[in-house]
């Protein structure tokens, strides 16, 4: 009895750790008005532009002023896209497969100080940025 107990508490712990690790992982970041209009600009960039049967999913939306890093994800592939809100619309203006990190979004247009605050609030641009041990140093004009 007293072993099945230990199982059955070491099974329900491991079930709610993955649980909380999806809570983490994937967490919108921003005025939730924001958040939701770029992650539908995403998804309807997606459509427009692939016009395939795989549906998009966007799980994660992180808004930092006028720019939005947004992680999409399908059954064939995931990636991440930069957006800018233009004139009251949101704007895809980037996107590639798997994280971005500080540098790739500044090569998108991005100004420094949001790059940075983008990936620092971005769980998957933040393990690509640890992972490449990458610290962006911006110049001085894109700050």
């Amino acid at each position: 009895m007293f072993i099945s107990l230990r199982i059955v508490l070491g099974v329900a712990a491991a079930a709610l750790l993955m649980l909380l690790s999806q809570v983490v992982c994937f967490a919108d970041y921003g005025p939730r008005a924001d958040v939701r209009r770029a992650r539908s600009a995403e998804i309807g960039a997606w459509n427009s532009y692939c016009r395939c049967k795989t549906r998009v999913e966007v799980p994660d939306v992180t808004v930092v002023g006028s720019y939005a890093l947004a992680s999409w994800e399908s059954s064939e592939s995931n990636g991440q896209s930069l957006l800018r809100l233009d004139h009251g619309h949101w704007h895809r203006i980037g996107h590639g497969g798997g994280g971005m990190n500080t540098a790739d979004l500044v090569d998108y247009g991005a100004p420094c100080s949001v790059a940075k605050r983008l990936v620092e609030h971005n769980h998957e641009s933040e393990k690509v940025e640890r992972m490449l041990q990458t610290h962006h140093r911006c110049s001085g004009k894109r700050s």
